[in-house]
């Protein structure tokens, strides 16, 4: 059965700091853990992609700015930003040089040909996959577990606007006829 733990919120300040000084800033927080089943218990899986895998998304984003106004006509507006995603995949078979024991040479990172963990590579990539029959059945984790990766995001922006002249329009104006 599929499981989602996810815990996730929202914090955000505002502050004024006088007249023409304005702060906010804002903390999203997003940490997340789910059990996706391949279909099958075990090492049995549906197909070559759908093994059975633990997922760990962590999710930050940090956002600061200010706005002052120097002027009726001059405003001024800075942000600056944070954001970053960070995964962890892992099958089921992860470190435990299942394909070593099943006596398939070279095919767990990590373990010896008895079927142990080698302590040059720490962990093992468990039983390969391996789809028989096709359209029917597969063995083995997914190909590219375990997985560990993520991005970080930095952004700033200053924005100046100035206002250099104004334009005055009466109601005479506006509805005048044109000739």
């Amino acid at each position: 059965m599929r499981t989602l733990n996810e815990t996730k919120f929202d914090i955000r300040l505002d502050h004024t700091l006088s007249s023409k000084d304005n702060l906010f800033g804002r903390f999203s927080y997003d940490q997340a853990g789910s059990f996706v089943p391949g279909g099958a218990p075990g090492l049995a899986e549906a197909n070559a992609f759908g093994s059975n895998e633990n997922l760990v998304n962590h999710g930050r984003n940090i956002g600061i700015g200010w706005n002052h106004v120097f002027s009726p006509r001059a405003l001024n507006q800075a942000t600056l930003g944070y954001d970053r995603i960070f995964d962890y995949i892992a099958s089921l078979g992860n470190y435990t040089c299942e394909s070593a024991i099943l006596g398939i040479p070279g095919a767990d990172l990590g373990c010896s040909a008895s079927g142990t963990s080698n302590s040059t590579a720490p962990y093992s990539e468990g039983l390969v996959s391996t789809q028989f029959t096709s359209g029917y059945w597969a063995l083995g984790d997914r190909g590219y577990s375990p997985f560990q990766g993520g991005t970080n995001i930095y952004s700033f922006k200053d924005d100046l606007d100035l206002i250099r002249a104004s334009m005055k329009f009466t109601p005479a104006s506006i509805s005048a006829p044109i000739r």
